[in-house]
């Protein structure tokens, strides 16, 4: 591999060579021109690859084409050669880089012949390791249930994107990570109508995070959650049970806001007790999954309006009287 590259970027105090000072080559007895021994417009680009480097280029070898040389260079480590598996790889990935550094790339189509100068073309692209930029354009709007985040990010540098959430009551909550491509989230865990809450987003990648955007304040409603209705009868906050003709449903939580609604998401467990004298028939309507089984469980994400029915149980009759003849002591 050639050693006395003479191309690098601006500031180590030379241009960018595109060819080398050569009119033509001899191969053997054949004069090949330099168009030819130039390769075909290879095209190097180079492309965030999760935490690396990955570089791509197309393989449209000059006549007297041997191989690729790629190399590397950075301020102040200078030229280091980069191995490829293969001398007609079209791709390669490039790891272990420094965080803040700047790389510039050099893809040369080597010739058949150590004798000949090794330079076709030369092209570079560059690349700064580091953590991703912020992003920005956080916005939050509302939804019936929640909010509905959007922003604007870096996607030539990111791995993952973080999201938590603020309120003087819970604190800080994680929303969990997204992929580095997502720009938006739909948030309905756990939110209490009537609350204040901030949103942060943060991407991060192999070298660390970028500032976070926080949103401005944003409340939701306090008409905001779902309603729980039984066989009619609305529940209200704080209410445990629920009296019916028959009998009584508990209800497990109630209600945790003073609106008498629930929190998107809650998982509410409903159990039908029957009064002395009535028997439990069974549940309709939301619970109907739940068929005769006592207990019923439904998530909040919608207005629920299950219905318990039950029903006077059936007296024993009374016994026949039976005339036991002469001398009997039956009824």
């Amino acid at each position: 591999m050639r050693t006395d590259l003479k191309v690098c970027p601006p500031s180590c105090g030379g241009g960018i060579s595109g060819r080398v000072a050569v009119v033509a080559l001899e191969v053997g007895e054949t004069t090949v021109e330099l168009t030819d021994i130039l390769a075909k417009g290879t095209e190097l680009t180079a492309a965030p690859d999760g935490v690396d480097i990955r570089l791509a280029w197309r393989n449209e070898p000059s006549k007297a084409h041997k191989g690729y040389e790629l190399w590397r260079w950075s301020e102040p480590a200078g030229w280091s050669p980069v191995s490829l598996p293969t001398d007609d790889a079209t791709e390669h990935t490039d790891r272990g880089l420094v965080l803040g550094v700047t790389y510039w790339y050099y893809l040369a189509d080597v010739s058949m012949t150590d004798d000949l100068v090794r330079s076709s073309r030369w092209t570079s692209v560059s690349w700064t390791a580091g953590a991703p930029k912020s992003p920005t354009n956080l916005t939050v709007e509302p939804l019936a249930d929640g909010f509905r985040l959007g922003w604007v990010g870096d996607t030539a540098n990111e791995t993952v994107h973080e999201l938590w959430r603020w309120s003087e009551k819970q604190g800080l909550v994680s929303l969990g990570r997204l992929p580095a491509n997502a720009r938006s989230y739909d948030d309905r865990q756990s939110l209490t109508p009537g609350t204040t809450y901030w949103y942060y987003v943060a991407a991060f990648n192999k070298w660390g995070y970028s500032g976070w955007a926080v949103s401005a304040a944003v409340s939701l409603p306090q008409s905001a959650g779902f309603e729980l209705t039984i066989s009619g009868a609305a529940v209200s906050a704080g209410q445990e049970s629920v009296s019916l003709p028959g009998g009584a449903v508990s209800v497990s939580p109630p209600p945790n806001s003073p609106n008498g609604r629930y929190t998107p998401g809650t998982r509410v467990t409903l159990t039908a007790t029957a009064a002395t004298g009535f028997t439990f028939q069974g549940w309709s309507g939301d619970c109907a999954l739940s068929a005769a089984a006592s207990a019923c469980t439904l998530v909040m994400d919608s207005a629920r309006t299950p219905t318990a029915t039950f029903t006077a149980a059936k007296s024993s009759p009374e016994p026949p009287v039976v005339d036991p003849g002469p001398g009997g002591t039956g009824r």
